[in-house]
């Protein structure tokens, strides 16, 4: 047994006898050896039950496993759910979406590896839908400059207050939503070389929040491609990048034992969205529900940053 602070064996002199140390908690004392052999991120800021006893409750199982874990894993599948149907629906939303909704139910240390790895799966699957339109020429220096920028980003993530990491999102969100919403007449780009500018800040948000797309996609906006092209390009571009993101994450040591459990609960909701979303497409209607998942996000985004 592992026995903290202030828990040795003392002697109450005024009754003359031994007191037994006090029984330290089971699950705590676990927690505390996990934490430091496993390298749980410091910043998730996870209310309730937390990461570190998330990760020992699910190594040596408990009663408490039904009480706390498994109500917040299901709440994982049903975000990741409704992430993926709306990008697989609309084409855009699955990191605007599932991060401001996965940030105050696990913490950004555990929801940025996690919506990576949910991005590349969903991505691979999605592969087939948009292979005859991907063009990594026309993207190659918006993923040149990415690659520089996604580590810087991974090193915010882990040495950012997790406070201010979450507030800068929920800005980047909303803001992105507005900017989409109101749709201003943005300024032709007629250099490419503004490519490595855009493609360095998606990078660094794809790093820190997996939200490289408002970036290139105001590039994209910029250099006036047609719709066609703007998808091709775009999924180019996510297919690079998630790669890149991954390889960051795994190097930093993110994925952990508590980002692996909640990817085996996102799985059903990864396939789930997919299904639903397809069969959506092309029964609803683009405008409005463009205009939904856009309002959705102004709420979100400003919820992240008045906490």
């Amino acid at each position: 047994m592992v026995i903290g602070k202030g828990e040795a064996v003392g002697h109450d002199l005024t009754k003359n006898r031994t007191t037994s140390p006090p029984t330290a908690s089971p699950i705590c004392t676990t927690t505390t050896i996990i934490a430091k052999t496993n390298h749980v991120p410091q910043n998730d800021g996870l209310p309730g039950c937390g990461a570190r006893q998330s990760v020992v409750r699910w190594f040596v199982g408990g009663n408490i496993l039904a009480d706390c874990l498994a109500p917040t894993l299901m709440i994982v599948t049903l975000i990741v759910f409704f992430a993926i149907f709306v990008q697989s629906a609309s084409g855009f939303g699955l990191a605007l979406i599932s991060m401001p909704l996965l940030v105050g139910l696990i913490g950004i240390g555990t929801a940025t590896p996690l919506v990576a790895l949910v991005g590349v799966t969903a991505e691979v699957v999605l592969l087939r839908r948009y292979w005859g339109a991907l063009n990594f020429t026309a993207v190659k220096r918006l993923s040149f400059a990415s690659i520089i920028g996604i580590p810087l980003g991974v090193y915010v993530l882990r040495e950012v207050d997790g406070r201010i990491i979450t507030a800068i999102l929920g800005i980047i969100v909303a803001g992105y939503a507005l900017y989409a919403l109101f749709a201003p007449r943005l300024p032709l780009l007629e250099q490419p070389g503004w490519g490595y500018g855009f493609g360095f800040l998606g990078g660094v948000l794809s790093g820190a929040y997996n939200t490289s797309g408002p970036p290139v996609i105001i590039y994209g906006t910029c250099r006036r491609w047609e719709p066609a092209v703007f998808k091709g390009n775009l999924q180019a571009y996510f297919l690079l990048n998630s790669v890149f993101t991954l390889t960051a994450h795994t190097i930093s040591g993110n994925f952990t034992a508590v980002v692996w459990q909640n990817y085996l609960w996102a799985l059903p909701g990864i396939g789930l969205g997919l299904v639903v979303g397809h069969w959506a497409d092309g029964r609803i209607q683009p405008a409005q529900f463009r205009k939904g998942v856009l309002l959705l996000l102004i709420l979100l985004g400003i919820r992240l940053v008045v906490g």
